[in-house]
């Protein structure tokens, strides 16, 4: 898909050497998509009418929303068996972290000002201080 829009870019390959630095790409991806108007207008308004259109909520987040969490959770665990995250982290709740400030800048609007490498980049720097494993701290 050589032309699609952001929303429709399928996700890139995580292949990068450390979590730290694949977490990056991801946020940096969900900040691009995040700027197409188009789609956060969609998930913005699938988020407003979850209580109207319940199914189509459920059947959303089970073909989008459950795969790219499923991406960062996978992330995370690999950085975890690497030795790179502290073992003891909440997985779950660190995504929550991670993904949380793009998501209020969308339902805020306020996305005029986001730089998607260096967004992604800059949240992975602020909670990977809380995340990463102590290397005087054997395992």
């Amino acid at each position: 898909m050589p032309n699609a829009p952001p929303a429709n870019k399928p996700l890139p390959e995580f292949g990068h050497p450390t979590a730290r630095e694949n977490l990056a790409v991801y946020l940096g991806t969900l900040v691009e998509r995040v700027l197409d108007r188009r789609a956060s207008s969609v998930l913005r308004a699938l988020q407003a009418e979850a209580q109207v259109f319940p199914e189509l909520h459920r059947r959303h987040f089970s073909e989008i929303i459950a795969a790219r969490r499923a991406t960062v959770y996978g992330i995370v665990q690999r950085g975890i068996d690497a030795g790179e995250i502290r073992p003891d982290v909440d997985i779950e709740f660190v995504s929550e972290l991670l993904v949380a400030p793009i998501l209020a800048r969308m339902a805020s609007g306020a996305t005029e000002s986001l730089d998607p490498e260096a967004t992604g980049r800059r949240i992975v720097d602020y909670v990977y201080s809380g995340i990463q494993r102590d290397p005087a701290v054997t395992p």
